[in-house]
């Protein structure tokens, strides 16, 4: 009787951590389909992680990124890190304050990343969008979620777009991908709408423009 109590709980935990490893390899890899495009911007190297944002590697030597997260630096230099310990210096190139949109140079180029496809055009309804995992912790940080059919104005008056994604501090900067892995937007910042918390998402069409204006190549993803 005790025999067979044991090898039932036996076979029990060992189906229980089954599945979770299922789980967690299938989360790692989900997150590794994002997060080479996605870096930890330092604003200040010697300060507190909690003052830290995310950003996009738009291509091998420009990360786009939220103005509001460096402005408050006391210089225009900043380290940007591609994973838990590779950092390169970085240095502000150009940001437009009303969209609150910069853009980075990195003192050295990453070999093997391809320009971001920016996706314009209207979303559509019941599609899933995933947000950018933080590229310190892949495995913990990941996000699925759906546009809400709704826009907003900012308080610069821009037009943001409202999405329902479980970000956490810190995610300012980081993108927004569709399963094409084309660029929707960059988080800005979250709002309370009818009662639900909702993250506002600077749009594609937006980053689209500042790019243009600031004479850097842009490859656009145009949906109907």
């Amino acid at each position: 009787m005790h025999f067979f109590r044991f090898n039932s709980l036996s076979i029990y935990f060992s189906f229980i951590l089954s599945l979770l490893l299922i789980f967690c390899s299938k989360t790692f890899l989900f997150a590794n389909q994002y997060v080479e495009k996605i870096v930890q911007v330092y604003t200040d190297p010697t300060k507190n992680p909690v003052e830290l944002s995310l950003g996009v590697l738009y291509n091998d030597q420009l990360v786009l990124t939220c103005f509001h997260g460096l402005k408050n630096s006391r210089s225009n230099n900043f380290t940007v890190f591609l994973n838990s310990t590779k950092g390169i210096p970085a240095r502000l190139l150009t940001y437009g304050e009303t969209e609150d949109i910069a853009l980075l140079k990195l003192e050295e180029t990453v070999n093997g990343v391809t320009l971001v496809n920016i996706r314009i055009g209207l979303l559509k309804d019941k599609e899933s969008f995933y947000y950018s995992p933080n590229p310190l912790f892949p495995w913990q940080f990941r996000g699925k979620g759906l546009w809400i059919g709704k826009s907003f104005l900012n308080e610069n008056g821009k037009v943001v777009l409202g999405f329902r994604l479980p970000v956490y501090s810190g995610c300012s900067g980081g993108g927004v991908f569709d399963e094409e892995d084309n660029l929707v937007g960059i988080i800005q910042s979250t709002t309370i709408w009818n009662n639900n918390k909702i993250t506002l998402v600077i749009p594609g069409e937006e980053i689209s423009r500042f790019l243009k204006r600031s004479g850097i190549k842009c490859n656009r993803k145009i949906y109907p």
